[in-house]
């Protein structure tokens, strides 16, 4: 794991348009997707605050996924793993990288928005569901998604 670069911008874009593109179709709908994916720029991978760190991981120097997490506010932004990377465990290991910024800075307890695909994987890592919710994109678009919580002093 290590820190995002301006370099890696491109990169990130399109991990994370393949990934919300393949691994959420069995969970959204074309156009909940198509809102989702909408306004995504290489540009926009980086974190936007001092208190904002996105990290990425690598295996043999390719990008396999990322993980932003914003300290602030005790949030975990975003996780996402490239489709062809899924199953290698590269998402638990980012999300513990980000557990460890979080502890780092001093939280207790995170929050984040679930994709409904991803709900297990986060159970898994220790979060539990709080309440069904909705994400509004930009667009004005909304999607369901699973507000979740895990506690960082036990």
């Amino acid at each position: 794991m290590r820190d995002v670069r301006d370099s890696d911008g491109e990169l990130l874009f399109e991990l994370h348009i393949a990934s919300i593109q393949t691994l959420c179709a069995r969970s959204y709908t074309s156009e909940q997707i198509a809102a989702w994916t909408e306004g995504k720029r290489p540009e926009l991978y980086r974190p936007p605050a001092p208190d904002h760190f996105i990290r990425v991981a690598e295996r043999n120097g390719q990008l396999v996924g990322f993980g932003h997490v914003a300290v602030g506010r005790g949030v975990i932004v975003a996780v996402y793993v490239h489709p062809d990377h899924i199953g290698f465990g590269y998402g638990r290991i980012i999300v513990d990288d980000l557990l460890h910024l979080a502890r780092q800075h001093g939280l207790t307890e995170v929050t984040l928005h679930s994709s409904l695909n991803a709900e297990a994987f986060y159970a898994r890592c220790g979060f539990s569901r709080v309440e069904l919710t909705t994400h509004r994109f930009r667009s004005g678009k909304e999607v369901s998604c699973v507000l979740m919580r895990l506690s960082l002093t036990t």
